[in-house]
């Protein structure tokens, strides 16, 4: 697959279809709100909220950003539906993300929602029945804003050309990055 076909790819994954203006893909912080950004807020609630209410067990979401994962968290815990405990992870120390998978595990079925490259996310296999679904939502661009970031991307359309610098420094690493979040839900062997 070429750069050119794979840029499209991506940029259809992230947009749904619609293409999202330079200029707007900075962090959450900037919040560039718009009514789409208010319909695909609400495709999120409506679809993790249904995960949860029909999966007998624990359901990890994976949002692109930590403030999107706090957002979500709110939502959830405000709906009437869900009748069981949501936590949020945030950014932290490895002994408050252990102590959070072991509330997450311990006892009847949770919610878990994280950042898409958070810890809980990044490498880690959930075996067994300890984790029923996992939902990804999004993908977590990371702010481009900045000296380091117009470097890395002056950098890249230096070496591939015709501007792909941002989709090869920031698109397809988001991407690969949900992609392998779609694997945390392995089928007990036994």
């Amino acid at each position: 697959m070429n750069l050119v076909v794979l840029r499209r790819l991506c940029r259809t994954a992230i947009s749904g279809g619609k293409h999202i203006p330079y200029n707007n893909r900075g962090g959450t912080e900037q919040r560039w709100r718009d009514s789409d950004q208010d319909v695909l807020r609400d495709r999120y609630r409506d679809v993790t909220q249904s995960v949860v209410e029909t999966t007998p067990g624990n359901v990890l979401i994976a949002m692109p950003s930590y403030s999107e994962a706090e957002w979500l968290s709110g939502e959830l815990i405000a709906s009437p539906e869900i009748d069981r405990k949501v936590l949020i992870d945030e950014s932290s120390t490895d002994e408050v993300t252990d102590d959070l998978k072991s509330e997450f595990f311990a006892g009847p079925p949770k919610v878990l929602i994280t950042s898409i490259l958070g810890t809980l996310t990044e490498g880690v296999d959930y075996e067994g029945d300890r984790l029923a679904a996992c939902v990804v939502c999004g993908v977590p661009i990371q702010n481009t804003d900045g000296l380091v970031p117009t470097a890395i991307k002056t950098a890249y359309n230096g070496r591939f050309g015709n501007n792909d610098g941002f989709d090869v420094a920031f698109t397809v690493p988001a991407v690969i990055g949900s992609c392998e979040d779609t694997y945390q839900v392995r089928p007990n062997q036994e």
